[in-house]
């Protein structure tokens, strides 16, 4: 749950304690994170105490599924739960997506909760290349050539056909769950195989793949808006003065001690545009995971987007500017971090790494999908824009290229999203079966479908809630419509269980009006 950006949704956080290449937090591609990288989930001490009877386990995999020359395989992540089937050949896989993979889901999630109900067993599947499930020995180019969503649908599909022969399931129907890019991948998958797929939720996941996704912002202002808009006016002023700054160099100075910077600014493009997505990342992340918690109780702090704009429109703090930098310390403290590191060519020697590292670092791994299947990078191109022009798309596909190499250009780009369009039919996926589900608030929601389903699927629209909130375990602080909206699901997917005939009702549904 792209999968702090993503995307989903949406990547992870790595603290910066030092100006260095190997702790950093990498501004747009933190918002790609899997939302379980983002929340208070259950750690694994807890298995036991909660009953989570599942343990990880290892699936011989095919390294390419579209060449039959290839007999090279490998070994995929997995993770099985069968505390709730009774041999009703009822199975809920969870797709995890760009992160390592959380049995946790299978016990705490909103999947959970309805294998309880309709008595099914649980799996849940790494994404290749992510987390423990390693294709090849490293994230050189030759190696991430088979990183891509059709392989990792593939995988699925292989996944299901073994798994019907090893536990026995007779004419099963699978249902699978995803989030963010995951999400993404239980509508593909419900499309791509729907003779293995009997039906799929997609919470929050994206379709449409576009290189130039202005829209992303656009939704983090109008959410913002909704708390004030005095908000927004002093957001967009701070951006504003800050841009003007740039050409003074004691001006240059005195933002790297106000944003608590590792280095100074150097009068450099680059530069410059990664500092003003720094800030803009902080913005976003808070819009895009806006009260989204997994666990009440905890004792961990969580920012949301009231907190920002309660500092945003402090009239005791005159500068709309140092009220834009009081947020980035409060952000800084949030991850455990002393300083922000804004320079371009540490984030592009980062990215070169050909490592893999912790089983959460999924930066390189992820932004090659970027940069060759998605795009959905998050613009603001204009002086007019609440986030100034310095966030365009260019920026982005440069940072593809000086990764990745030359032909990582715009042309491979735009060519890659347009193929991945007409793979999966963007808007216009024709896949009866899955259940869209969107919140408002949620920047990805303008690329996934929201109203007007294709036939035999549905829609669901949650107004107030962030990206993947639906997934998520129940909690005290749920707003109504959060708990309407997930009762919807449970009610729509015990009705297609039971071969419940919906052709002639709605089919999109909002809650929260």
């Amino acid at each position: 749950m792209m999968a702090r950006s993503s995307y989903f949704a949406a990547l992870a956080v790595f603290s910066i304690l030092a100006p260095s290449v190997s702790a950093r937090r990498l501004g747009f591609l933190h918002r790609y994170k899997d939302v379980q990288e983002q929340l208070d989930f259950y750690g694994t001490e807890h298995d036991l105490e909660d009953g989570l009877d599942a343990r990880l386990q290892w699936f011989e995999q095919k390294l390419d599924h579209f060449n039959p020359a290839c007999t090279a395989t490998w070994l995929q992540r997995y993770a099985v739960r069968t505390k709730y089937y009774d041999d009703n050949n009822l199975v809920f896989l969870f797709i995890e997506g760009e992160g390592v993979i959380r049995k946790q889901w299978l016990k705490h999630g909103h999947m959970g909760r309805m294998a309880d109900k309709f008595s099914a067993a649980e799996f849940i599947i790494e994404h290749r290349f992510y987390g423990g499930s390693k294709p090849k020995p490293d994230l050189s180019l030759d190696s991430l050539k088979y990183l891509s969503s059709e392989q990792a649908l593939a995988d699925l599909a292989h996944f299901i056909r073994k798994m019907n022969v090893m536990h026995g399931f007779n004419n099963p129907k699978w249902i699978v769950f995803g989030g963010s890019y995951a999400g993404s991948l239980a509508a593909w998958l419900r499309y791509k195989y729907p003779h293995l797929v009997f039906a799929a939720v997609s919470s929050s996941g994206p379709l449409h793949a576009k290189a130039d996704f202005p829209e992303y912002l656009q939704t983090v202002t109008n959410s913002l808006v909704s708390v004030t808009p005095k908000c927004v006016d002093a957001i967009k002023t701070a951006n504003q003065k800050l841009s003007a700054g740039m050409r003074n160099d004691t001006k240059r100075e005195h933002y790297r001690e106000l944003f608590r910077l590792c280095d100074p600014i150097e009068y450099d493009d680059k530069d410059i545009a990664t500092f003003f997505e720094l800030l803009t990342d902080n913005i976003a992340y808070v819009v895009q995971y806006n009260r989204n918690r997994m666990n009440t109780d905890s004792d961990r702090a969580y920012i949301d987007m009231d907190a920002v704009c309660k500092i945003m429109t402090d009239e005791s703090i005159h500068c709309p500017v140092h009220r834009y930098a009081e947020v980035n310390k409060l952000l800084l403290t949030h991850f455990g971090q002393q300083c922000a590191d804004h320079k371009y060519n540490s984030m592009v020697d980062y990215l070169r790494s050909t490592a893999y590292g912790l089983e959460t670092n999924n930066f390189r791994q992820w932004f090659y999908q970027t940069c060759t299947e998605f795009g959905w990078y998050q613009t603001s191109n204009n002086k007019d824009d609440v986030f100034g022009d310095k966030i365009p798309v260019q920026y982005f596909i440069d940072l593809c290229t000086d990764v990745y190499g030359p032909s990582f250009n715009n042309q491979h780009v735009n060519a890659s999203t347009e193929e991945t369009n007409t793979n999966y039919g963007g808007y216009t996926l024709p896949v009866s079966r899955v259940i869209f589900v969107h919140g408002s608030v949620d920047p990805w929601s303008p690329l996934g479908i929201t109203s007007n389903p294709p036939d035999g699927s549905y829609a669901i629209f949650i107004k107030g809630v962030a990206h993947c909130a639906s997934m998520l375990p129940e909690t005290r602080d749920d707003p109504p419509q959060l708990t309407e909206a997930r009762e919807k699901i449970e009610k729509i997917v015990g009705d297609l269980i039971i071969k419940k005939n919906h052709s002639s009702r709605k089919r999109t549904f909002v809650f929260g009006e």
